[in-house]
């Protein structure tokens, strides 16, 4: 499957339409899944074991929100078993109007990519690690489909959109579609804590959407039997 033709999957999963009664919309073969170290915690999983797999959280703003205002509030617990980060996954997604719906300019995508180095990688591996998306000390995020830098930090990233003073974050998501275009991307992710903007997921009551289908999703069908 070529980049573009899976980047437009991808924008038809996020841009799906919103979820009903809970914040977080699971899509693709997200799931609801129960944490392998403690089957008490509720988590939720991304499967990505076979090719062409694609996997999306998406939580909708209804309210005005800019860039400034998600500090502190794109963040992540997550463990990755049988499989690696990389390749541009997994990664954050923020949908943003540059001119503020004035109709200019066209709403696009930047990228915040999981790991320690530019466009994903160096994850720790079979264990549970945190990871704060705003921090200054990492140059995880790309701007490239606004015309800015392919690597740059939080704090860079601000300034950046401080030149653009209408704009507005529409929408934030998570996403792995690893499986169509890196071979070590491909097994299960596990994900708690999971921030985009001001809500959090904590608990299956936190999600809705079609990517809670057993069928989809393989990373721990004994759990959700039990």
């Amino acid at each position: 499957m070529s980049r573009c033709v899976l980047g437009a999957l991808v924008a038809a999963l996020v841009l799906a339409p919103a979820a009903r009664g809970a914040p977080f919309r699971l899509l693709g073969t997200a799931a609801d899944s129960a944490d392998p170290k403690n089957p008490a915690n509720e988590v939720i999983s991304f499967d990505t074991g076979e090719r062409g797999a694609v996997a999306a959280v998406t939580h909708r703003f209804a309210r005005a929100v800019r860039v400034p205002d998600l500090d502190d509030q794109l963040s992540v617990d997550y463990l990755l078993v049988g499989r690696k980060c990389g390749g541009g996954s997994p990664r954050f997604q923020l949908r943003i109007d540059p001119d503020g719906r004035r109709g200019r300019l066209r709403a696009a995508w930047a990228y915040g990519y999981l790991g320690r180095t530019a466009f994903g990688g160096g994850c720790p591996l079979a264990d549970w690690v945190f990871q704060d998306m705003t921090s200054p000390a990492i140059p995880v995020w790309d701007l490239s489909q606004f015309g800015g830098p392919l690597t740059d930090t939080w704090d860079a990233m601000e300034l950046y959109f401080a030149a653009l003073p209408a704009h507005r974050v529409l929408e934030a998501s998570f996403v792995d579609d690893a499986a169509s275009f890196y071979a070590r991307g491909r097994g299960c992710a596990y994900f708690d804590l999971l921030s985009l903007g001001d809500r959090t997921l904590t608990s299956h009551a936190d999600t809705a959407g079609t990517g809670a289908r057993a069928d989809r999703n393989r990373c721990d069908t004994a759990s959700r039997r039990g």
